[in-house]
């Protein structure tokens, strides 16, 4: 199911850290990483990031769901 990246893969782009981006294409491939955090720009709503600081809340908690174009 799609690319898969490793760490320090050329294509992908090399850097130390991974990003923590899921991107998701029209075809339904997953985008992890760096390609993710591309495919954000041209397609936001399918892509999701900064979701660790929604990890162990519940969802009437979140304010912050305001401001990420996914749901």
């Amino acid at each position: 199911m799609g690319r898969q990246c490793a760490y320090r893969d050329r294509q992908c782009g090399s850097s130390r850290t991974t990003p923590s981006v899921v991107g998701f294409t029209r075809d339904g491939e997953r985008l992890v990483g760096i390609a993710g955090k591309r495919q954000a720009v041209p397609q936001p709503d399918s892509t999701i990031y900064s979701i660790k600081r929604f990890i162990g809340r519940n969802y009437d908690e979140v304010t912050e769901m305001k401001i990420v174009p996914y749901r």
